[in-house]
């Protein structure tokens, strides 16, 4: 088996160190987070849920603590020996308060992030999350497959792999959402964005082929950890 050589350690881990220190920088103290964006977001062109609405200081995405704070505080809580100026395990405890007071689940989004905070935390931790999590991602995940051609919470958002926890959502609904993401790369080639592309105009256009790499390669990865693919 080959090991990372020396010299490219160091660059990963330079890497890390820096943008460790933007996080870091861009801690909002007195919320105890992130926004998702700041106010600049409004100079470019940006879909309507990236709007930061100057009066309420925050956009509708930052509505939900959790999404992006708890997905950052995952990263941290991996990399803690080098974050220097906040305190990772003040975080995590409010990260973990927020998910054990949340009622009802509202954002999917949010609870993707804290699927990330899960896989990273003590087993302590994940106990207290668990529950909520299994509860939450029951409230919102979409079971109807004629549904999920639209930009819903399908079952393999939240189960990336055989080996995670499934919270709840049957082994059935998995393998079911399995064959629909392959029956649309076997006949279009391509995921395209469930949102539509409405909301692309002008320059912003670009970004639609843009999403559709993302989406396609996720939606690869997906089929992999499963072991459906050939070759």
């Amino acid at each position: 088996m080959k090991k990372l050589s020396k010299r490219a350690f160091q660059v990963a881990e330079d890497y890390i160190k820096e943008n460790g220190r933007d996080l870091e920088n861009s801690f909002v103290a007195e919320r105890l987070g992130w926004f998702a964006v700041c106010l600049r977001v409004n100079d470019f062109e940006h879909t309507p849920w990236w709007y930061w609405d100057e009066e309420k200081g925050m956009t509708v995405i930052d509505l939900f603590w959790g999404n992006p704070s708890a997905e950052i505080t995952a990263y941290l809580y991996k990399y803690r020996n080098l974050v220097k100026e906040i305190d990772v395990e003040e975080l995590v405890e409010k990260a973990v308060q927020k998910i054990e007071e949340r009622k009802p689940f509202e954002s999917e989004h949010e609870l993707y992030c804290y699927l990330s905070l899960y896989r990273e935390i003590s087993p302590e931790n994940k106990s207290r999350m668990e529950a909520r999590l299994t509860e939450g991602i029951n409230q919102l995940v979409e079971y109807d497959r004629e549904k999920w051609n639209d930009y819903v919470p399908i079952p393999l958002n939240f189960v990336l792999s055989p080996d995670d926890e499934s919270f709840g959502i049957k082994e059935e609904k998995i393998e079911e959402n399995l064959d629909f993401l392959i029956e649309i790369l076997e006949k279009e080639g391509y995921i395209f964005p469930p949102w539509g592309d409405s909301f692309y105009e002008g320059k912003f256009r670009e970004a639609v082929p843009e999403w559709e790499g993302v989406l396609t390669l996720e939606a690869l990865k997906l089929l992999a950890n499963y072991n459906c693919l050939n070759g």
